[in-house]
């Protein structure tokens, strides 16, 4: 696709501002879980990985709050969160990393990734939101790409 193509040729920078990365899940005892049929974009994941891994391309991410509901609406009228955590989806790139490039030792992934990768939640702090009428979980409904402040979707 295009997205992963601009991802891919990536030199600089990527920044992704995201409704949210994984897939829609449900909560079981021992976590969340992929909805049946549904995965992580590996496509997407493989390209920022590669890009970190083998181009130090520093990529910022911005998602919504996990469970993220805007305004009184429900879940089943509007989730902006499908639950996953920032950790969860900086775990599955770095697995991503891994699986391509077994041969990455340990430590200098650590520093790529430490140094390469920010992730956050869409936060705001000014003026009435409706954000801080949902517990603080402000819903982000974009799907926005900047690759090397030059090419974005």
């Amino acid at each position: 696709s295009a997205i992963v193509a601009m991802l891919g040729c990536a030199t600089k920078s990527i920044k992704l501002c995201l409704q949210d990365l994984g897939p829609l899940a449900f909560s079981l005892p021992t976590g969340l879980v992929a909805c049946p049929g549904l995965s992580w974009p590996e496509d997407y994941l493989r390209a920022i990985g590669e890009s970190i891994y083998k181009r130090g391309v520093h990529v910022h991410i911005v998602l919504s709050m996990p469970n993220s509901v805007p305004a009184h609406l429900s879940g089943k009228d509007a989730s902006y969160g499908n639950g996953w955590t920032c950790e969860d989806a900086a775990s599955e790139i770095i697995k991503r990393i891994k699986a391509d490039y077994p041969e990455a030792d340990e430590e200098c992934l650590g520093g790529l990734v430490t140094l390469n990768l920010k992730m956050a939640y869409m936060h705001t702090t000014a003026g009435p939101a409706d954000w801080k009428e949902c517990d603080g979980k402000s819903g982000n409904h974009a799907k926005f790409f900047v690759i090397d402040d030059a090419a974005f979707y």
